[in-house]
């Protein structure tokens, strides 16, 4: 449940054939099976009957999590648009989110996502974040990236990619924010961020719950790392719009 599904929904390979896809069966026989099965908001219908994965909730990230939170997404004519990295450097992938706040509707809108794989040179990293403002027709003043203080100088004066580091006190805090925010529902997500979508359905904590569990398909969480990352630092006060 944890690599291969996430795996197979990113590269569009995941088939699922629940009960209702059973064309052998006719409408009373679902409706028995369901009655047996206790009825259909038990974890025993979802799950032998609809497919769905039951989780752990207290190891779940974002419980939270709605399929109603992914959208056709079009920018707003009027607001402040940023990029959010969580580089990853030579053990996790390194995740970018191009991140906007819709002012009239008071939502975070996630438009793109750019994922690299570990040991993904910086070039490489700063010409598709580039890319992808450009194709969003947006050129940020600053941008929020959680990296070392090295790397960060060497983005600043070597690649002239201007950037600071995220808030990252209290990671708990920051969780429960995202959390709150999820619930919610005043943060909407492109369909095309498979990986952020993967992660906030499928990203899991570690046994002690200190830290992210780590998988082949979405590395160590880092794609909501990011998502915390512009959670907290996206501008919400700011009115866009001209007078």
């Amino acid at each position: 449940h944890e690599e291969i599904l996430p795996k197979c929904q990113i590269a569009h390979t995941c088939f699922i054939r629940d009960i209702y896809t059973n064309t052998a069966l006719q409408p009373e026989q679902i409706t028995d099976a369901m009655s047996l099965a206790g009825g259909e908001h038990t974890e025993d219908w979802q799950r032998e009957y609809l497919c769905k994965i039951i989780r752990n909730r207290e190891l779940t990230v974002l419980p939270e999590w709605d399929d109603e939170l992914v959208q056709e997404l079009v920018k707003p004519p009027w607001c402040i648009t940023n990029t959010i990295v969580d580089f990853g450097g030579v053990m996790d992938k390194t995740v970018a989110l191009a991140v906007c706040y819709d002012f009239r509707n008071a939502k975070m809108l996630v438009l793109d996502e750019r994922s690299f794989p570990p040991n993904t040179d910086t070039d490489t990293i700063v010409k598709e974040c580039l890319q992808m403002e450009k194709q969003l027709d947006y050129q940020p003043e600053l941008r929020y990236i959680d990296a070392p203080g090295q790397l960060l100088v060497d983005l600043i004066h070597t690649h002239q990619f201007n950037c600071a580091l995220p808030n990252k006190d209290d990671w708990q805090a920051s969780i429960n924010s995202l959390r709150i925010a999820i619930a919610n529902k005043t943060i909407l997500i492109h369909h095309t961020c498979e990986l952020l979508i993967a992660t906030c359905k499928y990203g899991r904590f570690n046994k002690t719950k200190k830290d992210f569990a780590r998988s082949e398909a979405l590395g160590h969480m880092d794609a909501v790392a990011t998502l915390m990352y512009a959670n907290r630092m996206i501008d919400r006060y700011t009115n866009p719009y001209p007078a």
